[in-house]
């Protein structure tokens, strides 16, 4: 709340009192609690719960793919396929399922990797579901490779990481005075 004030300025209305200091603003902000053995031993346990989640999810994502293709393989079709569109996050196509009706999956294709616009290809597709389609010739195995780097970059990192605040944060043990 803004109030005007007699002399023509502006007051908030809070009691000067109860104002936090500067020092305790900048002690907050210094950091100094992250500096002790305690608080690296969170860290580092932090740093493993981090990598974990995301071998977690590099792990569902390897079985989604696995799920994916068992399905197209339960009822497999096969059609050539054009590209209409690459992002960096999907390849769009078009073809025409065996009923004769021009499919545009939303999702794009699986494992799309090396694919032109306007280049013509060889889709496997599962006929009870035209929006599940893949490259031709192509596995979960081509597509488990990437979420593979991400596992093995993350644990390359972590480590090191989490050795290096285990050891910062365990003190020297002084020996005793005689």
């Amino acid at each position: 709340m803004v109030e005007l004030t007699a002399g023509g300025g502006t007051s908030t209305g809070l009691d000067p009192s109860i104002r936090p200091k500067f020092s305790q603003v900048a002690g907050v902000l210094s950091l100094r609690w992250f500096r002790g053995p305690k608080a690296r031993r969170i860290g580092a346990r932090v740093v493993l719960i981090l990598a974990a989640l995301i071998t977690v999810m590099m792990l569902v994502l390897a079985f989604g793919m696995w799920r994916n293709d068992r399905t197209i393989d339960g009822d497999v079709v096969t059609a050539t396929a054009t590209v209409l569109k690459v992002t960096p996050l999907r390849t769009g196509i078009e073809f025409i399922d065996s009923a004769g009706i021009s499919q545009r999956p939303t999702d794009g294709v699986l494992y799309p990797g090396g694919l032109r616009v306007g280049q013509q290809f060889l889709v496997e597709y599962s006929a009870a579901d035209p929006g599940l389609v893949r490259v031709a010739g192509r596995t979960w195995l081509d597509g488990v490779i990437m979420p593979g780097f991400v596992v093995a970059g993350t644990w390359v990192i972590a480590l090191p990481l989490v050795f290096w605040l285990r050891r910062r944060g365990r003190r020297p043990v002084e020996p005793a005075a005689s």
